[in-house]
Order: structure tokens, then sequence, then C-alpha cells
């Protein structure tokens, strides 16, 4: 865990940094647990009674770090932020949404313009975040600061930012989860950016744990007795995205000429120290979910990854024509990681006969490449270490390959009218093979992104504490209220 938030208001909150910490303060309405298993959270229960309506029955024993119950003031407030203000990262997953109103003491009415069974879904990350009304109100202006902070229900509350060095968080007693009791009193978040600093600490103790510790120490930490390195399935591809439909990437034979030049399998092993595999699809397996049973068999039919195939690579360049002579720029963070990854992508491109270079783009300029086209003008394509809002397909697909989604680079709109239908449909199964479908097609056309690395979540614990979840559930949902040990 690298660097230092941005915020701690939940609602522009949707990176490690930022999720690490709050997923500790700020509860959802559902909830994946470690496992990955969906379920109620805030609200005890949800019924869909028609196709246009989704009814919440809240619990009625949560209460704020001051003291105060949770009402339904407090979760109309909270999911009405997200529907009507255009600053919130989760503002589009309410496009369907025409109403959010108190139907009850204890209950909480949503009203669609048009059927959305993921919906529900997302309502288990930030979109179905729920913050303390009065409190949001006061500070409009200053909501999730250094100075402020959040109110919120979550086992761990806000006690204080340090710029600079730290956030500390302390245990709510209130808690409502009695069945998950912190044992923890004080979490602090210790803000280090290098990978140096960060291996030497953990190994003298001087930091207890992390989530993703870096790659670089991974051998000097593995041979460490102080404490332990576990690994846990996480929702990600290490790729790159598709960025400029108008080079020569906009030629199929291309896009499948590159896939096939990149020795996946050597960057699992060299950069990734095996806790990488390379996957067949954009999308991992870790987030087919509740189409498992019709994404699975679809996932087993696709063409293996991993290992390059230079001729064919090279011939399909051939095939391309004059689209296989024009230079093809990756753009890449200025990152260990990312420079590694792009150094391994040029590499193999060259090997093909594509007239590949890399383009090194500072950490605090690279979000302007993801999201502005001017910024990219030039990139034909951009490195990514994607991971969902949930682990569920749709929300991967429709963050990535749907017209006007924020990781949708080209343009593509290959499986928009796929995409709605699945939203539309309440039958889980019929469901599925649509989603089913997007996945294929994706292959098919070899967009909107490469089919890259699935990385294991990686947690480094010294030996005097324990119970960390492995899994990538710590930037969707409270972690540390299972730490225990000796510390």
């Amino acid at each position: 865990w690298e660097g230092e938030p941005y915020t701690t208001d939940p609602y522009t909150s949707a990176d490690y940094k930022e999720n690490t910490v709050n997923s500790n303060m700020c509860e959802t309405l559902m909830i994946y647990t470690p496992d990955y298993t969906f379920k109620p959270n805030l609200a005890k229960a949800f019924t869909n009674p028609d196709p246009l309506t989704w009814v919440y029955d809240l619990r009625d024993d949560v209460t704020f770090w001051d003291g105060t119950k949770m009402t339904t003031d407090d979760v109309v407030y909270s999911m009405s932020r997200n529907l009507t203000d255009p600053a919130s990262f989760y503002h589009y997953l309410y496009s369907n949404v025409k109403s959010i109103e108190a139907t009850g003491p204890s209950q909480v009415t949503v009203k669609l313009t048009a059927p959305d069974y993921l919906f529900n879904r997302e309502l288990a990350a930030y979109a179905g975040v729920v913050v303390q009304k009065k409190f949001a109100e006061a500070h409009v202006k200053d909501f999730g600061t250094p100075d402020v902070g959040v109110m919120c229900s979550g086992p761990f509350q806000f006690k204080s930012w340090t710029k600079g060095d730290n956030i500390t968080l302390t245990r709510f007693d209130g808690w409502w989860n009695k069945e998950q009791t912190p044992k923890v009193k004080n979490l602090v978040f210790k803000f280090l950016t290098d990978e140096a600093a960060i291996t030497a600490a953990l190994q003298t103790g001087e930091i207890d744990g992390t989530y993703d510790p870096p790659l670089s120490g991974l051998t000097q930490l593995q041979g460490n007795t102080s404490g332990k390195l576990f690994y846990g399935s996480m929702p990600s591809n290490l790729t790159w995205t598709y960025a400029n439909p108008e080079g020569a990437m906009k030629n199929p034979k291309m896009r499948q000429a590159i896939q096939l030049a990149v020795d996946w399998n050597g960057i699992a092993k060299a950069l990734f120290k095996g806790t990488a595999v390379p996957i067949k699809a954009e999308l991992p397996p870790t987030v087919f979910d509740d189409a498992k049973a019709q994404l699975e068999p679809a996932y087993a039919a696709l063409p293996a990854n991993g290992t390059p195939d230079i001729e064919k690579a090279k011939a399909l360049v051939a095939e391309a024509g004059a689209d296989g002579q024009k230079p093809v720029v990756l753009g890449t963070i200025a990152s260990a990681t990312g420079q590694a990854f792009g150094n391994a992508v040029v590499d193999g491109a060259k090997k093909a006969g594509i007239n590949a270079s890399l383009k090194v783009i500072q950490v605090d300029q690279y979000t302007n490449y993801l999201y502005d086209p001017k910024s990219r003008e030039g990139v034909d394509m951009l490195f990514t270490d994607f991971w969902s809002n949930i682990p569920n397909a749709l929300d991967w697909m429709g963050t990535t390959s749907t017209k006007g989604a924020s990781f949708n680079q080209w343009g593509y709109s290959g499986v928009d009218d796929l995409y709605n239908s699945a939203r539309a449909e309440k039958d889980d199964s019929k469901r599925g093979d649509i989603t089913a479908q997007m996945m294929n097609k994706l292959a098919a056309d070899n967009l909107t992104m490469g089919n890259g690395l699935q990385r294991a979540s990686r947690l480094w614990m010294n030996n005097k504490i324990t119970g960390a979840p492995a899994t990538f559930t710590y930037v969707y949902a409270a972690w540390a209220q299972y730490l225990g040990g000796t510390a």
C-alpha cells in the first residue's frame, strides 16, 4: 500500500490508497464478503417487486460514530448524492434511477426508468455507501479533507490525518456487527512511496503489515522470518487499453498480432515472481460472479494465452499492409512495474515486426492520459492495472467496453445492445448467457483491452498480527475488524 490518499470522501474514492482506508470507515447497503459472497449489509433485506422497483429494508441497530442512529433520511441522502452529483465517481451507475424515497420507518424504495439488475449489486461498492446526512451537509466543501474527515458507521472511526505522514483510525465500540467486533484499537496508515523503504520497514517491524507489498521486495520478504506473505484472488487485468481508433491498431490484424507477440508467461514469472497468470479474455474469472455457470464454459473455449507465437504475429503484421508499418506507441506509467511491463510488450512487438515504442508518463500526469483525449494524442495503447467497482462481469464490461465508459478510450460500441439487454434481464441464467455473448464479442474483436495478467492480491503481515483477508475485497469492504494478534 503506497502513498497518501487524496481524500476520505467515499464518493470520490476509487483507488487503492483511498479505498484501503475508507473501507474500514464507511459502509455500504450491500456487501461482498472476503470470499466474494454477495449479501445484505446495512440493508438487512431487499426485494424487487416489479422490474422498475427495488425496496430496501434497513437494519435498525446501526449508529454513526457520534451515537446517532442511521435513518432513512441518511440513506436517501447518501444514495441521492450519487444520483444528483456528477462529481461522484459512481453517478453513472444511477443512470436508470428515477427516484429514491423513504417508504417506511426503516424502508427505502428506489424507482427506475428502466429495468436494471446490475444496480442492486453495485450497492456493495460506494454506489451504495451511507454517510451521515447532518455531518455531510455541514461540511459540503470540506467533507473528506484532513481537517474534517467523514461521519460513517463502520468498525473504525476517523481520528486524524497528518498530511504527509499518516491517517489514524480508532475502533468504534458502538459498531452494530457484534459477531465481528474489532480487536485492534488503533489503525495507523503510514504514507510511504519508496519501494525499498516499504520493504525495509516491513522487515524491521516498523510497519506491521501492508496490502500490495512491492514486487521488488518479494524475494526479501519471502525469506524474512519476522512475517509472512499471503496471496488471495483478485479481479484484475494488468494489460493495456486500446486508446487510438485511428492509428495502426484500427486494423484487427494488428491487435491480434501484438496480443500474440507478448510473452505473458515470461512477464508473470519475471515481474510478478509467479504470482500472476495469463487470462484468455479481458475479464478475469474472478469477476464471473452470478454469471459463473455461463461464463466458465465460454471462457474455457477461448484460445489459450501465455506463450508468444512470433511467426504468426509476423504473418499478421504482413497481412495488415500499410497499417503494419505505422508506428505503435505504448504509454506506460513511470513506475517500476509499468516500465518493466512496457519494455516487455515493446520487445515482443518488435520481434513481430511492429514499429513499437514506449512513452513513459509521470505518475501525476497518467490519469490525464486515461481520461483526456487531447493528453493522449499520438498514443495507441495505455498500460493499465484495471480492477472493477465490484467483482462482477457486467460491471467490468460496463466500465471498459460500452460507449462513453471511463475506460473505453477507443470509443467502442460493439456490445452496447447486449449490455443494455443484460442489465434489463431479470432471469439470472438468461442474463448470464448475454454476458457470455459480450465476452465472446470482445474476444473476437480484440477490444477494448489486451488479454493480460490476472495478478494475485498480495498481503504481508508481521508474525505478531493475524487475520487480515488476503483477497481483494479490502477495497470494497471493511477488513481491519478481522485483525488480531499480540500487537
